[in-house]
């Protein structure tokens, strides 16, 4: 992918110790660590930075719970009916946006392996600190040790109780080669990653990873909860679908993204806004609901034209179906042999109002662009929405094909 898609990526910061940090998902050592298996971690930059404390809290939160440390995604003390011990995310709170990661204590000895880069005396120390609670196989070390107390032996098909740690007797492959990695680097001075960048590709995008820490913490620095846990139920948000535009009052949907509003009914009607000023012309009239925005089409041979939604043109369709989701609004119609599906959403990042336009042939005829006439257009207010002067405004925009010999 081309460099500049790295400056597109959205990574927000918190401060741990004291100091700016990038946030990650699940807040795992896998997330943090695992590229220094075969990436340079550069010291004093974000990357490296990052990684360092997140070590530093990882092991700081262990202390708390009176654990080792070294929590990441692992299989843990749950098995299904085939006896197959089940596998998810685990992190530390605080670290992660992911919410819940209060809730368990599963430590997988293969993330203390991957901070050898990183703390290699305290990753040793700790190592040694699991084999005392019998985590240690012929293979190197188990997958994990589950530390919640709520696992039961019902759970884990083996004794259980309160307070007492289940070693998930299981080794996974590729842990147990992440893990052998991060020894050989360390014993043979990060082989691997001398080995690794000696390849072109990686060498051209090595700037990237000597990314300065911002000073001061940039504006966007976000504290994650340290107590978050799983609500105990996720709220959703219902799709409503009309199949009608002739209900006794318009039905709206708001789309958002903080400062840009779009309003859009199931006939079609409604308006923009941003940041409190009027884009397009509102005019509160339910009986009418009248549209800012519109795209006609028309068919050149038979001389028939509409509206992608029912408004402004109001004529009627074959089908009309209108589903709000919670991130878009879809108004769908078919008209004769001719079907279209407007998708109408505002951009999370961009204060960008996105209208997409698909017509799809039904029938046998063959239809070309050029035997069609797309049309749109829109009253444009920008004003406050009350302010009567240029409030009539209105832009049309037109789509021709010329045809040269």
């Amino acid at each position: 992918m081309p460099q500049r898609h790295w400056f597109r990526l959205g990574r927000p910061l918190t401060v741990l110790h004291g100091e700016p940090a990038l946030l990650s998902w699940s807040a795992t050592m896998f997330e943090y660590l695992m590229p220094q298996l075969l990436l340079r971690a550069y010291p004093h930059t974000l990357l490296g930075e990052s990684a360092r404390l997140a070590v530093v809290h990882q092991m700081a939160y262990a202390g708390s719970r009176h654990i080792p440390w070294g929590i990441s995604e692992s299989a843990y003390a749950a098995v299904d009916r085939d006896g197959t011990y089940q596998y998810r995310a685990f992190g530390v709170p605080g670290l992660g946006l992911a919410r819940g990661l209060a809730d368990d204590l599963v430590v997988a000895p293969y993330a203390t392996a991957l901070a050898l880069s990183t703390a290699p005396h305290a990753a040793v120390e700790n190592l040694r600190r699991l084999e005392g609670v019998d985590a240690r196989c012929r293979c190197g070390f188990y997958e994990s040790i589950d530390f919640t107390d709520r696992r039961s032996a019902r759970d884990s098909g083996t004794p259980a109780r309160k307070g007492v740690p289940v070693v998930v007797r299981t080794c996974m492959s590729h842990h147990q080669g992440m893990a052998l990695l991060a020894v050989a680097n360390a014993l043979t001075g990060d082989r691997m990653v001398e080995r690794f960048h000696r390849s072109p590709a990686v060498a051209a995008t090595d700037l990237l990873l000597q990314e300065r820490v911002p000073r001061p913490p940039a504006a966007s620095l976000r504290q994650a909860d340290e107590d978050a846990r799983t609500p105990a139920s996720a709220t959703t948000v219902p799709v409503r679908r009309y199949r009608t535009p002739h209900t006794s009052v318009p039905h709206a949907q708001l789309l958002s993204n903080g400062s840009y509003v779009v309003a859009i009914t199931n006939g079609g009607g409604g308006a923009s806004a941003w940041k409190g000023q009027a884009v397009t012309r509102w005019r509160r009239d339910a009986t009418t609901d009248p549209t800012s925005h519109a795209i006609y089409l028309r068919d050149v041979r038979s001389g028939a034209s509409w509206s992608a939604a029912y408004q402004p043109t109001r004529a009627e369709p074959d089908d009309y179906v209108v589903t709000f989701h919670p991130d878009k609004a879809s108004i769908q119609r078919r008209d004769g042999e001719l079907a279209t599906q407007l998708d109408i959403a505002v951009s999370p990042e961009d204060d960008v109002e996105v209208r997409r336009l698909t017509v799809r042939n039904l029938g046998a005829r063959t239809r070309s662009g050029g035997h069609q006439l797309r049309r749109g257009g829109a009253r444009v207010h920008a004003r406050r929405p009350r302010a009567p002067a240029f409030g009539k405004l209105f832009i049309e925009t037109e789509c021709r094909r010329r045809t040269t010999r």
